[in-house]
């Protein structure tokens, strides 16, 4: 939430502290994967996340069945040159991706796609640890206390397989 100069405790004309300039968007580069199609068209657009409709920075856009294409900049923009029949996939880790024919987008320069959150892949990430039984003999000494230091002496080799888990 933006502070006024008030709330920042500095006057307004004050210049120790100059308001925040926000960048000015630069023109999208527009990446060719027409392969010398006849009739290329450039599309452009914009991908953002559908829970806070921020730009998603690195989101994948690659021509489907291809391994062609490339990702979103800074301000989570796009420019393709390619074929108008063709359908782009786009996708990042941890949204559901989404696939847009290249006609829907060829109606504006403004073009938004919304990719929702994967839930199922955020619960992909959930890692369960598993023990093995052991001895109680084995649970006693030979530990490390909190300091790192041994608190009884290292049993040897010997001794260790003396006692075997039944």
């Amino acid at each position: 939430m933006p502070m006024t100069a008030a709330a920042q405790g500095v006057k307004s004309d004050s210049t120790a502290n100059p308001p925040v300039q926000t960048a000015k968007k630069a023109p999208v580069k527009v990446v060719d994967l027409s392969d010398g199609c006849a009739s290329p068209v450039v599309v452009r657009g914009m991908v953002i996340g559908g829970d806070d409709k921020e730009p998603l920075i690195g989101a994948s856009i690659v021509i489907d069945g291809t391994k062609k294409g490339d990702v979103t900049n800074i301000d989570g923009q796009f420019a393709l040159k390619l074929p108008p029949d063709t359908s782009l996939v786009i996708s990042l880790i941890g949204y559901e991706k989404q696939k847009v024919h290249v006609s829907s987008l060829l109606h504006s320069d403004n073009n938004v796609i919304v990719l929702e959150e994967d839930r199922d892949a955020m619960l992909d990430g959930i890692v369960t640890i598993a023990t093995l039984p052991t001895c109680k003999d084995e649970n006693k000494g030979n530990k490390d206390n909190v300091s790192g230091r041994r608190t009884d002496k290292p049993k040897s080799h010997k001794e260790k397989n003396k006692k075997k888990c039944k």
